[in-house]
């Protein structure tokens, strides 16, 4: 759960090295021996494009 927002679940991730930045980076989540269907996607940019200028 995540806390401060009843019924909400919360996933942290890490992309892995090596993805190609993109729209439509497919997403599959595994809980407890069950996978997703991985028809879920987001998108993946690189660290240089999420930096904030001061």
């Amino acid at each position: 759960m995540t806390p401060g927002f009843v019924g909400l679940m919360q996933i942290n991730v890490e992309v892995p090295a090596g993805i190609k930045p993109g729209s439509a980076a497919p997403v599959q989540i595994a809980v407890g021996g069950i996978t997703s269907l991985g028809k879920a996607t987001t998108a993946v940019s690189s660290r240089e494009t999420n930096r904030l200028e001061n």
